[in-house]
């Protein structure tokens, strides 16, 4: 790995043609003051900027990064705390989640949803059904919401990928719900 600063980033991107900056993989919030650094400069270029994050990050930062952030690709892993907790092992995180899409969909931010379907833990009907609810009656039934299969990694590298039947009959369940912009990545 090779330490880049904001301004070698700009300039890499500018070399490459590029028209845009976009942080993913991993959370990119754990590179707060670098991220603001780099939309703060690359807004002054005309660049498009885009993140794809967990969502847990506090309000003040949020509102900051809001101000420089085109595109929001938010992570929505559960719709219960208890759910959440077991994911990521944060309790509040899906309070915060979902009050932080709301405040982005409140300014009228792109948004979209990315949920990682996990078998036991955020694939039950109950838990797949009250996201959906709130996504459809809370955000908006057009909102971009992307259902991947989770992948073994990590802690939980004993977790079996969803089948696809499960992720279509989840698929079904957030469409009766009223969610009408599901990618349902199997």
């Amino acid at each position: 790995y090779k330490l880049v600063s904001p301004e070698e980033l700009l300039e890499k991107a500018l070399v490459k043609g590029c028209k845009g900056i976009f942080f993913s993989h991993n959370e990119p919030i754990a590179m707060a003051e670098f991220i603001l650094d780099v939309f703060k400069m690359a807004k002054d270029n005309g660049f498009y900027t885009g993140i794809h994050t967990n969502g847990t990050m506090g309000k003040e930062f949020l509102r900051e990064l809001a101000e420089i952030c085109d595109v929001f690709v938010v992570d929505l892993k559960a719709h219960s705390k208890e759910v959440f907790k077991r994911l990521s092992g944060n309790c509040w995180g899906s309070v915060r989640v979902m009050e932080n899409v709301s405040f982005l969909k409140s300014l009228e931010k792109k948004l979209e949803l990315v949920t990682v379907v996990v078998p036991g833990y955020n694939d039950t009907v109950f838990e797949f059904r009250a996201m959906a609810r709130w996504v459809a009656l809370e955000v908006s039934p057009e909102i971009p919401w992307h259902i991947f299969p989770f992948r073994p990694n990590g802690e939980l590298y004993h977790v079996r990928p969803p089948s696809k039947d499960k992720l279509e009959r989840l698929a079904e369940v957030a469409l009766g719900e009223g969610v009408r912009r599901l990618v349902l990545h199997a």
